[in-house]
């Protein structure tokens, strides 16, 4: 997907927690991250996190694409 993606806006959602953030949607919220920083195409988002955060947390192609689309499918962000 050569698309870039940049945020358009960002909601605050809370969950039972109370805290915003559940552990499903962090990848949401890191992604949102990467975004605000500059656009980025799903390949750059699997490069940063390679690059940063594999030793943590290896995410794969199908859980940054779907995240990328349920966040443009929000209007959290737009396709370039």
């Amino acid at each position: 997907m050569s698309e870039q993606l940049e945020v358009e806006s960002i909601e605050y959602e809370n969950n039972a927690n109370g805290n915003g953030i559940s552990s499903r949607n962090t990848l949401r919220y890191i992604i949102l991250g990467l975004l605000g920083a500059r656009p980025m195409s799903g390949y750059d988002i699997k490069q940063a996190f390679d690059r940063a955060l594999a030793a943590y947390w290896n995410a794969g192609n199908s859980q940054i694409y779907t995240t990328l689309k349920s966040l443009n499918h929000a209007h959290w962000s737009k396709q370039k």
